[in-house]
């Protein structure tokens, strides 16, 4: 029925009718059931995605296969540091891919951990599966520091990983001078080439890294 203002549902004088009242609750009632079960399902999914998230990080810490103290060189935790290797933490544990401790100190620019690591006997010349020595991660990072320390310790700047790479190929490939010129000192054949025919200045060049290329030319004079 329409009201004076031509509106359903409302008696003369503006009031809602009955069935005016009843339709308006049950639109109020069907719409805060939509609001709830969207709240719910969004808190739902909240829920969902932490709990994913959880689960994909424990599953990456188990399948990588990290120690205790592979953890705490990623995360530059000295006093933890200290305290697995008094508690006689193996400074040789591997992940399942290969990695040393020694590999994952190239991440910490400190090279603190490097040298921790290699005083309680870390090999400086373990490779990973891909023939990777903690030299070359070190190359990778262009963490000078913790490449001079390896060097100290006897790391191998002339061995190659699987595809042939020298840790001075990474070094060209990152454009870093200062690593650049550390491993040119070291280096037997900077013209080595990998297994693509390519030497360390080859990539220099492809990067554009014009610092780099000089550095090549002097050693080639």
């Amino acid at each position: 029925m329409k009201g004076r203002d031509g509106n359903e549902g409302t008696h003369p004088g503006g009031q809602t009718s009955p069935a005016g009242r009843g339709k308006s609750r049950k639109l109020h009632v069907t719409q805060s059931l939509q609001v709830v079960g969207i709240q719910r399902l969004e808190h739902a999914l909240r829920s969902l995605r932490h709990a994913l998230c959880i689960l994909a990080a424990a599953m990456a810490a188990a399948h990588a296969g990290e120690s205790p103290l592979h953890t705490a060189v990623e995360k530059g935790d000295r006093k933890q540091v200290e305290r697995l290797l008094q508690g006689g933490a193996d400074v040789n544990a591997r992940t399942e891919s290969g990695e040393t401790v020694l590999h994952y100190a190239a991440f910490p620019k400190d090279a603190w951990f490097a040298a921790a690591l290699i005083k309680a006997g870390a090999d400086p010349r373990a490779t990973n599966s891909a023939g990777e020595s903690p030299l070359f991660w070190a190359a990778l990072e262009a963490n000078v520091a913790v490449a001079r320390m390896l060097l100290r310790a006897h790391a191998d700047p002339n061995a190659p990983d699987a595809k042939g790479n020298l840790p001075l190929h990474a070094a060209a490939h990152n454009g870093e001078a200062a690593m650049v010129r550390l491993l040119l000192g070291q280096t037997k054949e900077p013209g080595t080439k990998n297994r693509e025919g390519l030497t360390p200045r080859d990539y220099a060049a492809a990067g554009g890294h014009a610092a780099v290329l000089k550095l090549f030319e002097r050693a080639h004079q």
